[in-house]
């Protein structure tokens, strides 16, 4: 895993420096890659599979609360125990029925 972890650690630094561009400004961001690297450390998964649990607890939707909070969509079980985990809603398509509604509300509602 370290060796896995060095080669996205590269990746990270080539969009820092800017001699890579990724359309997307959570990941030219170190402290979004240390909060992923955390994760795949912390749950043993993928660091793809982290970065979607970074963005969904951190990104620009991570406000949002009661029947529009965000909902982590996988069919990978261990990400979906990670993603849990994390306090994130989850539906995994593989083994739960489809959901109704979230069934977290993690920030207040008022406005």
């Amino acid at each position: 895993m370290d060796g896995y972890l060095c080669v996205a650690n590269l990746l990270t630094t080539m969009v820092e420096h800017r001699t890579l561009h990724i359309i997307d400004d959570d990941l030219s961001n170190r402290a979004f890659f240390n909060r992923a690297e955390e994760i795949v450390r912390k749950h043993k998964i993928d660091l793809i599979d982290a970065m979607q649990i970074v963005s969904i607890k951190h990104g620009k939707y991570s406000s949002l609360t009661g029947k529009s909070v965000s909902m982590l969509i996988t069919a990978d079980s261990a990400l979906a125990k990670a993603a849990r985990a994390e306090d994130i809603e989850v539906w995994d398509v593989v083994h739960e029925p489809v959901p109704a509604q979230p069934t977290h509300n993690f920030k207040s509602e008022e406005t």
